[in-house]
């Protein structure tokens, strides 16, 4: 076994809600999740509102308060965003190719997104092709991999 090549077995997940933090460590059994730990922390809700400095300081320091107590080992991580913070989307279209796809997903973002679009990061996921009887996560051979019609911006 490699000293650098080592087999994830157990993720911790992260959620920074708005009234609380979370974690839980799962771990792959037998292709089976298993509970290996978890910890919750009660927080303001507008600890992910305050000052970005700040914010980022007081959540450190929550996260690394609950992996301490719960005893979580793994240094893999998933983390989820409070719902202020993401805004997801179906958008529908019709096949186009990557630069086209990337100028329409911008131009649709703006009918939905609360704020001037230069502010936010889009990310997308082509997720059916009717035409080609794709179905969910399937990609045509020599095509880039995308990522879900989703927006996200900065906490203010």
């Amino acid at each position: 076994m490699s000293l650098f090549k080592q087999k994830v077995t157990s993720y911790l997940g992260v959620d920074l809600g708005t009234g609380s933090i979370k974690i839980v460590e799962l771990e792959n059994l037998a292709g089976r999740a298993r509970l290996v730990t978890y910890g919750m922390a009660e927080i303001e809700t507008n600890v992910s509102r305050d000052e970005p400095k700040e914010s980022q300081e007081r959540i450190a320091d929550i996260l690394k308060s609950l992996i301490t107590r719960s005893h979580a080992s793994t240094r893999a991580v998933v983390a989820a965003l409070s719902n202020f913070s993401v805004f997801t989307s179906l958008i529908s279209l019709p096949k186009l190719g990557q630069k086209e796809l990337a100028d329409a997903i911008a131009w649709e973002a703006k009918k939905f997104v609360p704020m001037p679009i230069e502010k936010v990061v889009l990310d997308w996921k082509v997720i059916n092709n009717e035409e080609d009887g794709q179905k969910t996560g399937d990609k045509p051979a020599g095509e880039p991999e995308s990522s879900a019609p989703r927006a996200r911006w900065p906490l203010e």
